[in-house]
């Protein structure tokens, strides 16, 4: 059987760990569980490598990866979502070293909830053991378009609250952003042409207006000269 390990660093977000009940009776499984962790991340196509070096590619399935960990031949883990209400059995990833459980695209907060069980190698079989909620955020549909391609603002994560941003709002804030990165790569000289060309206005209309306001000045002043 192949060998298979994960090179890129899953970063969890939201870590959570688990209030055992009193119900098992087994003091080193419930410590076990006590010190178990909760949290998530963001699904993404994985690269993995085999023992020979050979790579393989993991696309990515779901919009969030729920995460519990580590692992324990002895425990069961069930997840339950607010919007079904169904519970189904959280499996353990070989490569991941974690259980993982997927949370597809969803558009307002979706809370889970993980219980985690005795199974029938424990001496507390079917006894719930612990359990923990956690809320995935709303999926941001901005993160689809294109002006997100390779972009790294907080606007374009999945997990941006959106609910109170309007298109506008959104294109604005990339249009800004792409003409800060376009000065930030300029020299200076290029910024000089770049800040004269767009404020130029600025810049000409108050010689314009003192060069008024003296040029009244003169020819009043000529004037009354002219009547001496």
């Amino acid at each position: 059987m192949k060998t298979f390990k994960i090179f890129i660093v899953v970063f969890l977000m939201f870590v959570f760990t688990f209030n055992v009940k009193a119900i098992c009776s087994d003091t080193e499984l419930n410590e076990f569980v006590s010190n178990m962790q909760l949290g998530y991340s963001l699904d993404k196509d994985e690269t993995i490598v085999d023992e020979n070096g050979k790579e393989y590619l993991i696309p990515q399935k779901y919009a969030y990866l729920i995460k519990i960990y580590p692992y324990s031949e002895k425990i069961k883990v069930m997840v339950k979502d607010s919007f079904s209400n169904e519970a189904e059995e959280a499996k353990y990833n070989e490569n991941l070293e974690q259980y993982v459980y997927g949370s597809y695209i969803h558009y307002s907060p979706k809370t889970y909830t993980i219980s985690i069980y005795g199974n029938e190698k424990s001496s507390c079989p079917n006894a719930l053991i612990s359990s923990a909620e956690i809320t995935m955020p709303s999926f941001n549909e901005y993160s689809l378009y294109s002006a997100c391609e390779n972009n790294d603002d907080e606007m374009c994560s999945i997990v941006y609250d959106s609910s109170n941003l309007t298109k506008e709002e959104f294109d604005k804030a990339m249009e800004d952003k792409a003409e800060k990165n376009r000065i930030n790569n300029m020299n200076f000289f290029e910024k000089v042409g770049y800040y004269i060309s767009k404020y130029w206005f600025f810049i000409v209309a108050p010689i314009i207006i003192i060069s008024i306001i003296y040029g009244y000045k003169i020819l009043s002043h000529k004037k009354r000269m002219r009547k001496l």
